[in-house]
């Protein structure tokens, strides 16, 4: 194995079902979730009768309290980096000297996205206010951490960094968002009943070239084995369903990169959207060549609800806490993840041995 290798050194989380990644990983596995009823918002309202109301079906971070606000996503953050650096034996002045790449979901107007990226970047000086270390932030959703792996992997080859933060971060849990979606009838509930449910999360990930983990004496929890990304042409606001295309084109090119893997084990972004299982049926028509394989798929979120721009984090956290913990089905992995505006991204990870 090449010293060259991008490894995955700590992990740091928070989320609906856990103040940390071991709690987080713990309920996952145990199948547990907290969707509960929100009477701060009720969706579809306005279509029905007072007595049929019915309240949010929604998964909130207690760490964070459970009233919905509009700032959520950016007090995950802290929490996140607080458990990244406990699970880490990452030197403080590295931590302050390291580059953050950060995926954030944009705002539904220009007004709650300007609020949004002025709390992050605010959150972030929490933890790292001595940081001299090059910031980086992209806006996008479901796909934004796979391209910051592709992003930090980069960065990495080229020399211009040894070990990159990446955090992604996410609460559809503000009015504006929930407003968005109720808009466009995809928050579950007695009218729409495969939409999906609103949840939250963040996740900060240490990655590094593998001869500068080992130099550090850092525990290597897993291994970056390839990345793609393609493009959906019918998104999901179109008039027409997926064709799969994207998504089956995006998972034979990762798998190629990746020795011509084909996986026995998927982790993936479904929600309860039509869209999304309907794109997955095509993509396994389309593809079954190289997902002839598969024999278990998780979609965590039956567990932790849709977590938007945290999503491809939450998936790689828990596949790295699987192999850690020694229940993780196969020794490689295959992650996607599908965004609004047609993005799909993969990546493959793998136990380091």
């Amino acid at each position: 194995m090449s010293e060259n290798n991008i490894v995955i050194t700590g992990v740091g989380m928070v989320s609906s079902i856990g103040n940390d990644w071991e709690q987080s990983c713990a309920a996952h596995r145990a199948g547990i979730n907290q969707f509960l009823e929100y009477e701060d918002f009720y969706p579809e309202n306005e279509e029905m009768v007072t007595d049929e109301l019915q309240p949010l079906i929604a998964a909130r971070s207690s760490s964070i309290g459970v009233q919905m606000e509009e700032l959520r996503a950016p007090k995950l953050m802290v929490p996140a980096l607080q458990d990244l650096i406990s699970n880490s034996n990452i030197p403080r002045e590295m931590f302050d000297s390291t580059i953050f790449l950060t995926a954030v979901s944009p705002g539904e107007s220009a007004k709650h996205e300007k609020r949004l990226l002025s709390a992050y970047k605010q959150e972030l000086l929490k933890l790292s206010v001595n940081c001299s270390a090059k910031r980086k932030l992209i806006k996008t959703n479901h796909t934004g951490f796979i391209e910051l792996v592709s992003a930090a992997s980069m960065l990495l080859a080229s020399g211009e960094c040894q070990a990159c933060i990446l955090l992604a971060v996410d609460s559809l849990n503000s009015f504006e968002t929930l407003e968005a979606l109720d808009g466009k009838e995809r928050i579950k509930s007695k009218k729409s009943p495969s939409g999906l449910i609103p949840g939250e999360s963040a996740v900060a990930v240490i990655v590094e070239t593998q001869a500068h983990a080992l130099a550090r004496e850092a525990e290597i929890m897993a291994t970056v084995s390839a990345t793609a990304k393609t493009t959906e042409q019918n998104i999901l606001s179109s008039d027409r369903p997926s064709s799969g295309l994207g998504l089956s084109t995006a998972i034979r090119q990762v798998c190629e990169q990746a020795n011509e893997f084909r996986p026995s084990w998927v982790v993936c972004d479904l929600n309860g959207e039509t869209y999304r299982a309907y794109e997955w049926g095509m993509t396994q028509v389309k593809a079954n060549d190289v997902l002839s394989n598969m024999s278990v798929l998780w979609h965590p979120a039956d567990c932790f609800g849709d977590v938007g721009a945290a999503t491809g984090g939450l998936l790689t956290a828990l596949v790295v806490k699987a192999f850690e913990k020694q229940y993780a089905p196969a020794n490689d992995c295959l992650i996607w993840c599908s965004d609004d505006n047609g993005k799909r991204a993969t990546l493959v990870i793998s136990a380091f041995n």
